[in-house]
């Protein structure tokens, strides 16, 4: 018998087109648990394409929910950050993104025992191959994480 797959219903992400007004990177970790707790979304994503959002972003909002509220992450929160693509962007930002990822999870475990992230968004992907390198790049940074866990 399968498992169950749970996917977020509503995702509310830190695109840099706001509908109401700026918010700075210093604001997003806040915005975050915002989002869910207010309006209730299930899914967030840090967005980091075509902007220059801290790489440690990711570092900085998984300690807000698992801190600051009763949420477990994959559980009732999922946390997807949108990475940037290597060949639009630049593959040094596409790496540090997955690093964040990284410590991000290897902080959580260390804190509660929950791998907080296990997915990532590939955004302006134009062919597989792409999807085949960055999905290569993940894995080249596992090891570095330290406790055998990580993007799937």
């Amino acid at each position: 018998m399968r498992a169950k797959v749970r996917f977020p219903k509503v995702i509310c992400t830190q695109h840099h087109d706001p509908v109401s007004g700026y918010i700075s990177t210093q604001e997003e970790m806040s915005e975050a648990v915002e989002c869910v707790m207010k309006y209730g979304c299930d899914g967030y994503m840090p967005d980091y394409e075509g902007k220059t959002t801290p790489y440690r972003q990711n570092v900085r909002i998984v300690p807000k929910f698992l801190e600051g509220t009763d949420l477990v992450p994959i559980k009732d929160i999922f946390l997807t950050p949108g990475a940037p693509d290597a060949v639009h962007e630049n593959r040094f930002r596409q790496l540090m993104v997955m690093m964040s990822v990284a410590e991000a999870n290897y902080n959580a475990c260390e804190h509660s025992g929950v791998q907080a992230i296990t997915e990532l968004v590939h955004p302006m992907t134009s062919t597989i191959h792409e999807i085949m390198e960055s999905q290569q790049h993940m894995i080249d940074v596992k090891p570095l994480q330290g406790y055998g866990g990580g993007l799937q």
